[in-house]
């Protein structure tokens, strides 16, 4: 490995998780390619490419790039004979979100050996909101919606929500928003705020956590 996620967020390699972040942000608003002058645009999105790389890379494995750090060769073969890699299975790997499901779907999520908390959401927050679930028998659900201040949408749009966890390559799944206009948007609303709206959701949560105890037997 020639990248030192600590050598990245110029940090020692004691470092905690909070200092990285601290480090990460101020970092970020320095290399930032929104806040770069147009001739220095390619410089600052490789920048912050390499430091969204460093602080992922610590959020997934402190530990890991710790022993690194310390000795790289014996962290590779600890790497590689002790912790050999846990695939993730997630359903469903398209999300479709319209009026016929008031923009409101599920994902589920499991792995041997993997538990809710090591489960990591990476996307855009513009389109799309998503929520975390009560995990249960190592299955997590996450609740995908739209997010409250978009309105309206003249076009279908699509975002990639990608699930990562450690000793696991990430898995991706896309989000599609089809498009509606204001006045559907008011029409969605009422519905979503109607009395029996949070029964309904609680049902199809049930439904989804169904169909999550079927993806943990294949898992198992």
């Amino acid at each position: 490995m020639e990248r030192n996620p600590f050598d990245v967020l110029n940090l020692p390699a004691d470092a905690g998780l909070e200092a990285a972040k601290a480090s990460y942000r101020a970092l970020a608003r320095k290399h930032h390619p929104d806040s770069a002058p147009e001739r220095e645009k390619d410089r600052a999105t490789k920048a912050m490419a390499e430091l969204n790389w460093a602080m992922e890379e610590l959020e997934r494995d402190l530990e890991g790039w710790r022993r690194y750090a310390d000795d790289p060769l014996a962290s590779i073969i600890s790497f590689e004979q002790e912790r050999p890699e846990q695939p993730i299975t997630v359903e469903p790997r398209l999300v479709i979100l319209d009026q016929k499901n008031n923009f409101t779907a599920w994902i589920t999520a499991a792995g041997r050996g993997v538990t809710s908390e090591d489960l990591k959401l990476r996307y855009a927050s513009g389109l799309i909101l998503v929520e975390r679930a009560s995990p249960l028998s190592g299955v997590t659900n996450f609740r995908v919606r739209l997010a409250p201040d978009v309105t309206e949408l003249a076009q279908e749009q699509s975002e990639t929500v990608e699930i990562r966890a450690p000793w696991s390559a990430p898995v991706s799944v896309r989000v599609a928003v089809a498009p509606f206009t204001a006045e559907d948007s008011m029409q969605w609303l009422r519905d979503y705020r109607e009395p029996f709206r949070y029964t309904r959701e609680l049902i199809v949560a049930g439904a989804a956590f169904l169909g999550a105890l079927g993806v943990l037997l294949l898992v198992i």
